[in-house]
């Protein structure tokens, strides 16, 4: 799918700014929609039900690193990662900042549901 994204945008880099098209099909257009905003909200339960599932874990485990079971091994370790701070980096060196800073461009996918007149005078 990934792969289907990155095609369109090679075919399709930058938009003609203030067009707007009329699509065609709008049944299926608004079936579309429809069908990613109902996806975005079940992808958001989903990930806050894997979360919910994960603390179980983790409060089962408390202070041990490990638990295991007769078909699982969960660990609970420390990691540690090294970051660059660029907010500080800004502020503080903004020359090596601006030498470093790397401009990328992308399209926004963004869909809006919009409001019909009758809906707005009520």
């Amino acid at each position: 799918m990934a792969r289907d994204s990155d095609i369109l945008y090679q075919l399709f880099p930058r938009a003609t700014e203030k067009e707007i098209v009329i699509l065609p099909l709008p049944d299926m257009v608004d079936t579309i929609c429809k069908d990613i905003n109902y996806l975005q909200i079940e992808e958001k339960i989903t990930k806050e039900q894997i979360e919910e599932q994960k603390n179980k874990l983790k409060a089962m485990l408390g202070k041990a690193e490990a638990g295991i079971t007769e078909k699982y091994k969960i660990t609970w370790k420390e990691q540690v990662n090294k970051r660059l701070d660029t907010k500080k980096i800004k502020t503080e060196a903004p020359e090596i900042y601006e030498q470093f800073s790397v401009l990328s461009e992308s399209r926004v996918l963004r869909i809006e549901t919009l409001k019909r007149e009758e809906e707005k005078n009520e």
